[in-house]
């Protein structure tokens, strides 16, 4: 993709609500992202030029790629689970494409999110993001990787259902836009002095985000045993780790441990955090990680271990900052598309069946995709089955 190609593509991107989402210009669309976030990709592999990323910021499409997120993930949890069971066999594909578009939005932002011109391009969106990648931590927190059952092989894949595979898919979609919700959390905290002060408030306040990332370290959902062997979930795939590779740090880890490190040691974020017996015994635990084969991988972690190391004798300063000057600010845009989408009534969708909210959208969906013609399946699934989620 030549420069010219990547900004006439990246200007066209634009907002789809909910009810359009699956149909012809949506799905055009999405293979326009795809194409932007595979020549990101390709950009930053061989370290040249990011005009994607350029074009992303210049024409601000950061917002619009955001709200496209949060819109795809609403969908995902309200209208997926009502249309599943009738459409899995006839329309998989389509179905794997709408889930899978979460995940190539949030890698082109992961890429953007990499220059902080781009973080600050998203503006008040910020927080619907750092709510999103919030969910994620508390997604993961419940994900357990050695007590998952074993992925199918490929030959058992296609022996399933197409519901079972599709629920298959939807498992390895989530965790990987999980993994990937980490990394643009750290970008967004890198850069505390510029992003909204309500994102960072509400971050450390409210939610208090060490609550849930200190415990993944813990758990290590990037981590799993499999046939007596250790595997690390790398790049969008499990990888198998040598015995003299077990203690190397893995890419998802070391984010977690950066956006830490920038929580309890960045001026702005000190400035905001309070701290209370509870939160000082969490941070404590940290305590337990340190030692030189961290240090020597992440040695701008020194300073972290030093604070922490002095909890156990007194606290830092709580934050300085009053309460007062803080300007509240909330996410809206998860809420204002369920609000929404609540006055939307089956009268739309011409089957008199006298639903409303999601449940109008989804038999609207259905009614829209009765009306495509059915896909080969199974050649489909072959071409895309390690597309994403990697291998097994």
């Amino acid at each position: 993709m030549v420069q010219g190609e990547a900004e006439r593509l990246v200007e066209e991107i634009r907002v789809f609500g909910i009810e359009e989402i699956g149909l012809k210009a949506w799905t055009k669309q999405h293979q326009v992202i795809e194409k932007l976030n595979m020549q990101a990709q390709i950009s930053v592999m061989n370290q040249s030029d990011e005009y994607v990323v350029e074009a992303l910021i210049d024409h601000e499409k950061i917002s619009t790629l955001i709200h496209c997120l949060i819109v795809c993930e609403v969908w995902k949890d309200t209208v997926l689970v009502k249309v599943q069971q009738d459409l899995a066999s006839s329309h998989y594909v389509k179905l794997y494409l709408i889930m899978y578009h979460e995940a190539v939005i949030l890698g082109l932002l992961e890429k953007a999110f990499y220059h902080s011109s781009a973080v600050s391009m998203a503006g008040d969106s910020l927080i619907e993001l750092s709510d999103y990648c919030y969910r994620k931590t508390v997604y993961l927190n419940s994900f357990h990787s050695d007590t998952e059952e074993e992925s199918p092989k490929r030959d058992q894949i296609l022996n399933m259902k197409d519901i079972e595979r599709l629920e298959e898919q939807k498992k390895k979609i989530d965790f990987s836009c999980a993994i990937s919700a980490l990394t643009v959390l750290r970008f967004i905290v890198e850069n505390a002095e510029t992003v909204p002060i309500s994102v960072l408030s509400r971050l450390l306040t409210e939610q208090d985000i060490m609550q849930t990332l200190i415990p993944l370290l813990d758990d290590a959902p990037w981590t799993r045993k499999k046939d007596k062997v250790i595997e690390k979930y790398e790049d969008g795939k499990w990888i198998e780790v040598s015995q003299d590779d077990l203690h190397r740090i893995s890419k998802t880890e070391a984010q977690v441990w950066l956006t830490l490190n920038c929580l309890l040691l960045h001026p702005e974020c000190r400035r905001k955090y309070e701290w209370t017996e509870n939160r000082k015994s969490l941070v404590m635990k940290l305590s337990k990680y340190f030692n030189e084969l961290l240090i020597d991988q992440l040695p701008i972690l020194s300073e972290m271990r030093r604070l922490v190391e002095t909890l156990a004798f007194s606290a830092p300063n709580s934050g300085t900052e009053p309460r007062s000057v803080v300007i509240e600010q909330i996410p809206e845009l998860r809420d204002k598309i369920m609000r929404v989408n609540r006055s939307i009534t089956c009268s739309d969708c011409m089957t008199g069946c006298g639903q409303s909210d999601f449940k109008a959208i989804a038999a609207m969906f259905k009614s829209k995709m009765q009306n495509e013609s059915p896909e080969d399946q199974k050649v489909i699934l072959l071409l895309n089955l390690e597309r994403v989620e990697g291998n097994h």
